[in-house]
């Protein structure tokens, strides 16, 4: 059975989107009329002077590079925001074959909308390669307008690459091949061919610099933060053994008092400090197991939220139903996974102060965890927003529902919020289904 994820970075796809309609527009208002490019050219002709020639191309490979890069950010950008995975395996190709042919579609609109006629050559071809080759670098911490810089060089470079009389028969445009025309009518392809091709070594080798040096800068990133995570790591069992040495001797003091004690209600809760003592100390050693998953059913799951809730003040309020057909294993983290479930019942209890719903189902592959509260319900524009780090509608610090979208995500699970008809909000979980009955 394959399983596809799909996910788009909202933002960068508009960007990439916002980048195509400005390649449509450019030709518009760059031009060769703009650029008196043809005026050169003829003076070069009446004059038989190479200076215009030599100008002219000049101002050609800036057209061409101006022109152009909208619709390679475009691509760049658009690849770079969709992540595709099957069988949580990246297919790179897959993703970057369609989206490859934004450029002829461009080129097919211009042609449409304003009669301007726009060829796939050489530079297309050499400049989807150097996309498809910068893009499986995946650069997560270097920014767009580095990369842009990156790409606007290597961009540059081979546009004087299609100025030379090499490689002709992967096309070229009507604007360069008048120069050609003119050039070789004026004997001076020679000294376009040696310009074209100085110029493309240095720009191509600086751009190949630039993508030396984001490589380096990205794996040096990568050293300080895993270097960051392990003095992190370093410190989190210092921690969880400070922590630890109190709470060990609180409870053997909770034992000592409880064995002494002869009150029933005051043993009643002597036993409840023991039970909550045990549940931190069980929290605090996972602290350092946040990547550890073992297979955990769902009753022992919600056996933990329960036992977990059982103090608060809301859970006398909360209704809770499984219309499970088996008692399903998931691999997870039991201890982030229940603290996820865990603030999102809390959030729908503090909104609401009256009732919470809890149902679990199971259809087809999947399982459904279903919260519902009975609140004033969530705008559409907070639905967006809900995920974001400092986001809150309670004014609070707004990392809970962060941290339940990241627990979320390493669980494979995934999370949708619906507005109630009149009243409340909905919280759906949609897991995999691992097994049933520990098979």
């Amino acid at each position: 059975m394959k399983r596809i994820d799909f996910a788009i970075k909202k933002e960068q796809f508009h960007f990439g989107m916002l980048m195509i309609f400005i390649g449509i527009i450019m030709p518009i208002h760059f031009n060769h009329e703009n650029l008196e490019i043809y005026n050169l050219i003829s003076k070069s002709l009446e004059k038989w002077d190479k200076e215009f020639i030599i100008v002219a191309t000049f101002k050609i490979v800036f057209l061409n590079t101006i022109r152009a890069f909208p619709n390679y950010i475009a691509i760049f950008t658009i690849i770079d925001s969709i992540t595709l995975k099957v069988n949580q395996k990246k297919l790179f190709f897959l993703k970057f074959l369609p989206i490859a042919l934004v450029m002829p579609l461009i080129y097919f609109f211009i042609k449409i909308f304003f009669n301007i006629e726009l060829t796939i050559g050489k530079s297309s071809i050499l400049g989807l390669g150097w996309v498809y080759y910068y893009s499986r670098f995946n650069f997560k911490r270097t920014n767009i307008p580095k990369k842009s810089l990156g790409l606007l060089v290597f961009m540059m470079g081979i546009q004087w690459l299609d100025i030379t009389s090499y490689f002709q028969i992967l096309g070229t445009g009507e604007l360069t091949s008048d120069l050609h025309k003119a050039s070789e009518f004026m004997e001076t392809t020679t000294i376009l061919n040696i310009l074209g091709l100085v110029f493309f070594i240095l720009l191509t080798s600086f751009s190949i610099l630039l993508l030396s040096i984001f490589k380096s800068q990205e794996k040096a990133m990568h050293i300080f933060e895993k270097e960051l995570e392990n003095r992190y790591m370093k410190e989190a069992r210092y921690l969880v053994h400070d922590l630890k040495t109190p709470l060990f001797s609180i409870r053997t003091l909770v034992e000592v008092l409880k064995m002494q004690e002869e009150n029933e209600k005051k043993i009643e809760y002597y036993s409840k400090i023991e039970n909550s003592l045990d549940k931190t100390n069980l929290m605090i050693s996972e602290i350092l197991k946040t990547n550890l998953k073992t297979p955990v059913k769902i009753s022992e799951i919600f056996d933990f939220i329960f036992s977990y809730l059982s103090t608060h003040n809301g859970i006398s309020k909360i209704k809770y139903e499984n219309y499970l057909s088996n008692d399903y294993i998931i691999q997870a983290n039991r201890i982030l996974l229940c603290r996820a479930i865990i603030n999102l019942i809390i959030n729908a209890y503090e909104v609401s102060k009256d009732k919470v719903e809890i149902v679990i189902k199971d259809y087809k592959k999947y399982f459904y965890i279903i919260i519902k509260d009975e609140g004033p319900g969530i705008s559409d524009e907070d639905i967006l927003r809900i995920y974001n780090d400092g986001f809150s509608t309670k004014n609070s610090t707004g990392l809970g529902l962060s941290f339940v979208n990241k627990v979320l995500e390493e669980h494979e699970c995934k999370i949708f919020f619906k507005k109630g008809t009149d009243i409340g909000t909905k919280v759906y979980l949609k897991f995999l289904i691992g097994g049933k009955d520990g098979k």
